[in-house]
């Protein structure tokens, strides 16, 4: 797997399933301005609450998060630039199939050997005053970098990917 950041404002993303794990993805795409698409029969309280969220956030009716109460359809994936399957077994293997033949970016919950991407634990951090200083003599410059963004993969164990990123943070924090 290539590390890689990725601009999510404005990207579509479809997510199949609206369940926590399926809810926990969607907001973190939506608080990086994700246009969101959720397809799933049924939906769950946290995804429920984040739809609510969107629609406060976005009186004027411009909502980033839509949701269509019903079964995945191979379709679906097209027109979007990821997919995240966070639905059944059996869903989330006709995601995958559907994503492969339209060549889309596909995470396949809990499977992380059949997905073309999966999301690292990260965190946007504060720089500490002596490692600004640091960071400015490695390229001459004066220039502050007030957040980081640390970000951490095991290769499909997101604990241990979230307890190397803590302990990081913590770190570059108190350096």
């Amino acid at each position: 797997m290539l590390p890689i950041m990725v601009n999510t404002n404005h990207l579509p993303v479809l997510i199949v399933g609206a369940g926590k794990v399926a809810a926990r993805r969607a907001r973190i795409l939506w608080e990086n301005g994700a246009q969101l698409t959720v397809v799933a029969p049924k939906l769950g309280k946290a995804m429920g609450k984040l739809l609510l969220e969107d629609i406060e956030a976005h009186p004027e009716g411009a909502h980033r998060i839509r949701y269509l109460g019903r079964s995945f359809d191979s379709t679906d994936v097209r027109g979007f630039a990821l997919i995240l399957a966070h639905a059944t077994e059996s869903v989330n293997e006709k995601v995958a199939l559907a994503s492969a033949k339209y060549a889309k970016l596909c995470l396949v919950g809990g499977v992380p050997e059949h997905s073309g991407f999966w999301m690292m634990a990260h965190e946007n951090i504060q720089a500490s005053e002596r490692l600004n200083t640091l960071l400015s003599e490695v390229d001459n410059s004066d220039a502050s970098t007030p957040e980081l963004t640390v970000a951490v993969s095991s290769h499909g164990y997101p604990k241990r990917s979230r307890a190397v990123l803590n302990t990081l943070s913590d770190y570059i924090q108190n350096y």
